[in-house]
Order: structure tokens, then sequence, then C-alpha cells
């Protein structure tokens, strides 16, 4: 019989965990519950990611709607709405969000797009 010990690593922002410290410490770097996140959705659409700090002063002033207008990043609307109702009794889905269709949409508007040398 033999025994083996293994590590096993915990985002420091939410509740995964994995065994190879290379992917959780990718994972903390994006994670939506991490205050000081990189947006690769931003990074994609080459824009300027906003601070959490202005999103959800934008967020609170005036829902939705008027955070749209600062930003229309799926990832950073997730990012908001969480850390928004971290604190209270709602739930991020209780917004009227729905992420996996808005990056959905996002994905198929991405890839209907010819890139760089293919044909129009």
């Amino acid at each position: 019989m033999r025994q083996v010990k293994k590590w096993r690593y915990y985002c420091d922002f939410c509740k995964k965990s994995g065994a190879s410290r290379y992917w959780m410490e990718r994972h903390e770097k994006y994670c939506t519950s991490n205050p000081d996140r990189e947006c690769r959705i931003c990074d994609k659409l080459q824009e300027v990611q906003e601070p959490l700090k202005r999103l959800l002063e934008v967020y609170e002033k005036g829902n939705l709607p008027e955070l749209r207008k600062v930003t229309n990043c799926p990832m950073c609307i997730l990012w908001t709405l969480k850390a928004y109702f971290k604190n209270t009794t709602g739930e991020p889905w209780d917004a009227g969000f729905d992420f996996k269709k808005e990056l959905q949409e996002f994905w198929d508007e991405e890839n209907s797009v010819p890139k760089y040398g293919e044909d129009y």
C-alpha cells in the first residue's frame, strides 16, 4: 500500500478549488469575486476596464440601464452585480441580468466578424 499527500489550492475570493497551483493562480486573476480582477472580455474588445468602485457607484444610482451606458461587457456587469449583492439580501440574478445569454451573444457576434486577412 502507498500513501500520497496532495496539495489542494483554494481561491481567496470564491469557493473554487483545484489541484493545480498554476490554474488556481490564473483563476484568481480573473475571478469575478476578485475586486481587483482583470477582465479578459474588455481586453479582447480592446476597451479600458472600468474600476469596480466606479461601476458600483453607477449601478447604485441607476441600476442596470445606467450601468450599460458605462460598460456593456457581460463579465464586468456580472462582477458589479456580485459585488453589489454581496452585502445585501438579494442575489445577482434578481437584477434581471442573464449572464449566460449575454456572454453567448458576445461570442456569437465576436465569431461572426471576419478577421484580418479573411474574405469579407
